[in-house]
């Protein structure tokens, strides 16, 4: 045997030495934003680094300042064998989004490698390939050893019982994630993971103990198109949003989601103390993500996106939407600075004080202690940011820590016996995988040994760098949300680092508000095949000239604002009308496009369901009683509506009929709901969708919300007094402000009435609607007595069942 074969033998051997128990394979499922981490098309494909000298063959930035890679690039033709010839280690790593990678970790923690094979789906693929379906070159991929996530397991991880499920949960709190909302038009879950018979309990662990390592900070934004009105925004109106799909006055922004398997939805609605699997906006679509739903049209959807680029380009197409993203990454500052969109300055301290990212910090808010430390380190670029600096008066505290979790501890791993050091917890249970315990070893002690921004020939081209580069590592924040409870900041003083703080990035820097005008020119599904390709014909004017777009153009400074004068008012409605009626010959600016201006329902196109949508939740009134709402004006559905049929030729705009009665100015905001597949079905904080009649269905449905089931027949809100205020901060997530009849802010038995008595001209009990409560009626509840029902049914107490209680209620009235 020659010498040289002799060498390549010793090796092999050596590599097979620490690959035995997964043939070096390591793989890892989670957040789809950290993806440049771990991918080759990065130009930091530094995951793979060797800092500690895995391989042991000395050579390792540690040991001697050198670069090794211990995963080779695969491009698409190498064997096994060829790969592990350059390095102990093959990395696939699964973009799926943080929840479904940590859903993922506790399926997958413990398959036998016997060929169990994951199921395809998106994700960087070996670094190598981004794409729609993952093609795993060296099947089976059997095991995730690894989560990437936004946020700590803790906030990931749904406790308890259902029953117990409420809005403003916190983390370890009974019924925290168990949220019972579904879409309104599927069957999708926002409940957060179940860790079935995996623990976190780290204080007593076992080999089913998920353990954390913080990675990296992010820091998150709302984000609003400016032609929404929107500049300045509290907390207690973003969970009004995020909880209900409307804002405290009533205005039904679209507001779009995350799925709950998101990083981003978690961290975003744990920082503003919502349980994420409520954070629900608008409540439409099943989980997904496609370039046809990007934009405008049959097929645009931005509700439960498991994307933030498709999210970002939904929001870019979008002149009313209200949303969120990671605020340093492709789709956060480099965007808002082109136009796509705004940053929403938040107030913490509800109102009193508005706060935008990376508004500097008072010094004198800094610890001296602090101070003197960062004068003796040096200080980095924007330091004073308030985003290093949650518990400021002007801190920023919407962000999440990007947390690789492992089933095990990496650092109870039984290693080879050159990496033996690093065995330091006595615990002993560690992970299964051996290199994955390696790799999670190996990012975490560069980590540890950054101790400045900037080039360092010490740390130079290790994880920790890459990641000290372009995400701001968690000792330099002076305060991380604590585990129990995420809108609070809880400071470890041990931990900080001064050194560490500034923002590494190139480039960086918020413009101010405003800067870019009224947003971009909508891309729009022109021939309606419901696909992002094909004709797409430009936006025309009243008098059908292609427009020019221009972003500081006043005309579309507030998106519905006909008459310009900055407000949503009556005028506006009343203009809406002749526009559609009368098109170039009404007295509008004949020069705008109206397609652009007046698209709320999001399909491209101005028409009477954007009319609808205008009446129905953005036309604001002055509230006569302001003493009942921190609102001085609130949509008034009654008086949008009877504006909107006043202002047509019919006095009936939108040809709505009555099953009986005759149709008076206005009664068209009695059509609220329709059947579906034989069900009653509405949507609740999103665009309003009806069957163009008031009848029994609209009934149930004020029933059903009456009733508290709204967002659910099996976990019933108990409604108080056969009340729902929109002014109280819980009613309200049960509520569906469409219900409001006379815009006194209360859903209540008032509203039944006035459906009933005063639009259908009848009296309550008539089922049949043919104008009297008679012994016909009577005969409807004994026929289908003890059976689920509505109200055509005989349900007169609304609980969708038809019993004896509606019987001695019907013989009562």
């Amino acid at each position: 045997m020659s010498a040289k074969k002799f060498l390549s033998l010793i090796l092999i051997l050596a590599i097979t030495s620490l690959t035995l128990a997964d043939n070096g394979k390591i793989t890892v499922a989670g957040a789809t934003q950290f993806d440049w981490f771990f991918s080759f098309k990065s130009t930091f494909p530094a995951a793979t680094h060797d800092y500690i000298d895995v391989d042991d063959n000395g050579k390792s930035i540690l040991v001697n300042g050198q670069l090794q890679q211990l995963a080779a690039t695969y491009t698409g033709s190498e064997t096994k064998q060829e790969l592990l010839a350059h390095g102990p280690w093959i990395l696939n790593y699964r973009g799926t989004g943080s929840g479904n990678g940590l859903e993922e970790l506790v399926a997958y923690f413990d398959s036998p490698t016997d060929g169990n094979e994951l199921a395809n789906i998106d994700g960087t693929v070996n670094r190598w390939t981004y794409g729609a379906s993952a093609d795993y070159p060296f099947p089976p991929l059997d095991r995730i050893d690894i989560a990437a996530m936004d946020v700590p397991t803790t906030q990931f991880v749904s406790i308890g019982s259902q029953e117990n499920a409420f809005p403003f949960l916190k983390p370890f709190d009974d019924g925290y994630g168990k949220s019972p909302i579904t879409p309104w038009d599927g069957d999708s879950t926002n409940q957060l993971a179940d860790l079935g018979e995996l623990n976190i309990n780290t204080a007593n662990p076992d080999d089913k103990t998920i353990f954390d390592f913080p990675i990296g900070w992010y820091p998150f934004c709302f984000l609003a198109s400016k032609a929404t009105g929107l500049e300045n925004i509290t907390i207690q109106e973003l969970q009004c949003l995020y909880l209900t799909g409307r804002s405290l006055s009533g205005i039904n922004y679209n507001v779009p989601t995350r799925d709950s398997g998101s990083g981003t939805r978690n961290a975003v609605m744990s920082s503003i103390g919502v349980d994420p699997s409520w954070g629900r906006g608008d409540n439409l679509g099943r989980t997904g993500k496609n370039p046809n739903m990007e934009i405008l049209g049959p097929a645009y959807q931005y509700n439960n996106i498991d994307s933030s680029t498709t999210s970002s380009r939904n929001h870019r197409n979008n002149r009313f939407m209200v949303s969120y993203q990671t605020l340093y990454s492709s789709k956060g500052v480099p965007l808002i600075n082109t136009g796509w969109y705004e940053c929403l300055n938040i107030s913490f301290d509800g109102g009193k004080t508005f706060v935008r990212p990376e508004d500097p910090v008072d010094p004198a808010e800094i610890p001296d202690e602090i101070e003197n430390r960062i004068d003796k380190y040096g200080d980095q670029p924007n330091w004073q940011s308030n985003i290093f600096w949650p518990n400021a008066s002007n801190g920023w505290r919407i962000g999440g820590s990007e947390t690789f979790a492992t089933v095990g501890e990496p650092y109870a791993t039984n290693l080879p016996a050159r990496l033996s050091a690093y065995k330091t917890s006595a615990h002993g249970f560690g992970m299964r995988n051996p290199d994955a315990a390696a790799f999670i070893i190996n990012i975490t002690e560069s980590i540890k040994a950054v101790l400045e921004l900037g080039p360092n020939p010490s740390t130079a081209g290790s994880p920790g760098q890459a990641l000290a580069f372009k995400s701001i590592l968690v000792a330099g924040i002076y305060g991380l949300p604590s585990p129990g409870n995420p809108a609070e900041f809880v400071v470890d003083p041990d931990l900080y680092n001064p050194a560490l703080t500034g923002l590494p990035f190139s480039g960086v820097g918020l413009d101010p508000y405003g800067s870019h005008g009224y947003g971009l020119l909508p891309n729009r599904d022109t021939n309606g095949d419901g696909k992002a390709t094909g004709a797409d014909a430009p936006y025309t004017d009243l008098n059908s000239n292609v427009i020019q777009w221009n972003p500081f153009d006043p005309r579309y400074a507030l998106q519905g604002d006909i008459n310009q004068n900055g407000t949503w008012d009556a005028d506006d409605l009343h203009l809406a009308v002749l526009i559609l009626g009368n098109g170039a010959a009404a007295p509008v600016d004949p020069l705008i496009s109206y397609d652009v201006l007046c698209d709320f329902d999001s399909n491209g196109w101005f028409d009477p369901n954007d009319v609808r949508f205008m009446a129905d939740g953005v036309i604001l009134w002055p509230l006569t009683d302001t003493s009942i709402s921190d609102c001085s004006e609130a949509v008034c559905r009654q008086k949008n509506f009877a504006m909107v049929d006043d202002s047509s030729v019919t006095g009936n705009f939108f040809s709505t009929v009555l099953a009986h009665g005759t149709y008076k100015s206005g009664d068209s905001r009695a059509d609220i709901a329709m059947l579906k597949e034989g069900k009653l079905y509405a949507q609740a904080g999103a665009a309003p969708l009806v069957d163009g009649v008031v009848d029994q269905t609209d009934i149930s449905y004020i029933q059903k919300v009456l009733d508290g089931r709204l967002l659910s027949d099996i976990c019933k809100y108990q409604v108080r007094e056969n009340r729902l205020s929109w002014l109280d901060p819980i009613d309200r997530v049960f509520a569906d402000y469409s219900c409001d009849m006379n815009n006194d802010l209360y859903i209540d038995l008032e509203d039944l009435r006035i459906m009933v008595e005063d639009i259908l001209e009848t009296e309550i009990g008539d089922f049949d609607l043919n104008g009297a409560k008679d012994n016909s009626d009577r005969q409807v509840i004994i026929n289908n007595m003890n059976q689920a029902g509505t109200y055509i049914d005989g349900d007169l107490t609304g609980d969708a069942i038809v019993d004896s209680a509606d019987l001695a209620a019907f013989d009562a009235f």
